[in-house]
């Protein structure tokens, strides 16, 4: 069965899938990856509404996640730690992509996976999904389908979360929507985790997850998958300033120095 991997490159690629690679580098034919930030988003020009929103708070942990993403491929590089040279050092291909556009879906043609695990943020659109013969499986790493969308260490955190279960399902044209294939162990959300502390517990139940998957895929068996209950469905996206206050009020900051140690670390650990 050829099986195709994608990722965003830096930091959630190291964390959502380097245990994984490093114990299984040929599970994979191939892996595309993705930049954090879409190449539309770096060129499309100055918008100088982003500074103020960025110091109001509704874009305070997307501008976290670039500052961290830039520090950690910085570093990764210098060390020659970063995911390609790792992928490279495994024997994995790596293919880099802008976007999930034309020249991914004319590589796809080419390849022709049975199946794609998606373990990055890119949205696909509908000609991608089509490819796959059995089709795309995305990780998510909060519960579905209380928690579709974007951004839901936040969500959880304002919900008061004591813990959660990451969740593998297939891919549709809808966000979050496919069927479910399975659920995590629950993992702990601990008092007073930071916002980017709690993203990175969601990155890190990928791994142990895509073990029990392959274990079924190594002998081509195509997982099946149930419908979600759409009366518990919750969608989301990044929040606004007022919901950033309101987190940082009830003891969960942004970014602790202990996250920056930990992010730092792994770049440098081989």
């Amino acid at each position: 069965m050829k099986i195709l991997l994608f990722l965003n490159e830096g930091l959630p690629a190291r964390i959502a899938m380097g245990p994984f690679l490093e114990r299984n580098p040929d599970f994979f034919h191939a892996v595309a990856a993705f930049p954090v930030i879409p190449k539309k988003a770096r060129t499309g020009g100055i918008n100088w509404n982003v500074p103020r929103r960025i110091l109001s708070g509704s874009l305070a942990f997307p501008f976290m996640i670039t500052i961290a993403y830039f520090g950690y491929v910085a570093l990764a590089r210098i060390v020659g730690n970063d995911m390609r040279q790792r992928l490279w050092r495994g024997g994995i291909p790596m293919h880099r992509f802008s976007d999930a556009g034309s020249e991914l879906e004319r590589y796809l043609t080419e390849v022709r996976p049975d199946i794609v695990v998606n373990c990055s943020a890119t949205l696909l659109g509908p000609a991608i999904l089509a490819i796959p013969k059995h089709g795309i499986i995305n990780y998510h790493g909060a519960p579905l389908p209380q928690y579709r969308g974007a951004a839901n260490q936040f969500w959880m955190l304002l919900a008061g979360e004591r813990s959660f279960r990451p969740t593998l399902h297939w891919m549709d044209r809808g966000l979050d929507t496919g069927a479910i294939i399975s659920q995590g162990p629950e993992v702990e959300i601990p008092p007073g985790i930071s916002v980017f502390g709690l993203w990175m517990r969601m990155l890190e139940g990928c791994s142990p997850m895509m073990e029990d998957l392959a274990e079924r895929l190594r002998v081509e068996v195509v997982p099946k998958g149930h419908a979600q209950d759409e009366a518990l469905a919750a969608s989301r996206s990044f929040p606004g300033s007022v919901d950033v206050a309101r987190i940082r009020r009830a003891g969960h900051p942004l970014l602790r120095w202990a996250d920056f140690k930990a992010m730092f670390r792994l770049a440098i650990t081989r």
